[in-house]
Formats: C-alpha cells, structure tokens, sequence
C-alpha cells in the first residue's frame, strides 16, 4: 500500500469523522432546547413566576450554556431593504460550534440540560458497568469462535451439523434471538 494511499485513507476518515461530529452537534442544538428544562422547574417549583422572571431565567440559562451567541462561523442575514437581499455575515470565533468543538477537542463533553452535571462523569458512571461486559462478551464471543473453528477442522464429519446450526442461529430475526436469550438468563423461575 502506497504512501499516498494511506493519506487518501486518512484524510476521508477525518473528514468522515467530522461531519460526523458536526451532525451531532447540529442535532443536540436542534433537539434539546433547554427552556423547556428551565419552564418545567418553574411550574415544578409550587409558586407562580411573572413572566419577566421567566424571560430572566431564560435569558441566564441562555447565557449559561452559550446560547445566546451565534450558532457558527457565518451566517445568512437578509437586509432591511424591501426584497430578499441576503448577505453573509461573519460571527467570528465567539459561536456556539467554536466553543462545542475546541471544548470536545480539549475532552470537555458540556453539561446536562437535565441534571447540570459533566457529561464526562455521567458517561463514565455508565461505561463503569457496560464496558466491563462488554468485554466479557467479547472474550467469550472469541473463545466460542475459537473452539467451533478447531471443531470444525478436527472433525470432519461435525462440520456440516455444525455449518447448518450456526446458518440457522445467523438467519433469526435478532430480536427473537434477542427474546429468547432474555428469557433463557433472566426468567426468575
């Protein structure tokens, strides 16, 4: 493999990477939106707020998290002539996807809208659990692989049986096999 090829390679998996990570970021501005956190704390709290202490939590929230700056480096503004005249405005560094990135690039995952607290610790409280057994499976996937492979080369006659099994176990639905390992681990009788 030449040289260049490999660069060719890596340059599509970084830039495959962040668009990506651009999607994501696009889709978390545009599906969380954190007045719905802050109007449901309000109603939740047992007095009524006027509406100009709402729009000054609204407004410290937006603050909080950043989102009262520009959503990126540029952005199409239309002109206050009469008629559609767009022109492109430059936001700078101080954006919302600016400080994402660079805050991502430095392992800075953001706080939760819901909790307030690091993402980071959240993540990690629940990788402290599935990475372990995801492990686990792994390993045991690998010794099963394993020893079904030398069964196969060993013994010559177990290995059409053995093909047929594993054809029938590929071609089930997976949440039927799903279903039936639930029942078969979990079932507490």
């Amino acid at each position: 493999m030449q040289l260049s090829s490999v660069f060719r390679h890596l340059g599509r998996t970084l830039l495959l990477g962040w668009l990506i990570v651009s999607g994501l970021f696009l889709l978390s501005r545009s599906v969380t939106d954190p007045t719905l956190f802050v109007q449901q704390a309000l109603e939740s709290g047992g007095r009524a707020f006027s509406p100009a202490e709402q729009r000054l939590a609204l407004r410290r929230l937006h603050h909080r998290y950043g989102l009262d700056q520009p959503l990126f480096y540029v952005a199409l503004q239309a002109d206050a002539t009469p008629g559609w005249h767009p022109t492109w405005r430059w936001n700078g560094l101080r954006n919302q996807y600016h400080s994402w990135l660079t805050g991502l690039l430095r392992g800075d995952l953001g706080t939760s809208f819901r909790d307030g607290a690091p993402v980071a610790r959240q993540l990690g409280a629940s990788l402290r659990y599935t990475l372990p057994l995801t492990l686990l499976a792994l390993t045991a996937g690998v010794l099963v692989a394993g020893a079904g492979a030398l069964l196969i080369n060993y013994y010559r006659a177990v290995r059409p049986v053995l093909l047929a099994v594993l054809h029938m176990v590929q071609a089930l639905p997976l949440f039927l096999l799903a279903l039936g390992l639930l029942l078969l681990l979990a079932n507490p009788d």
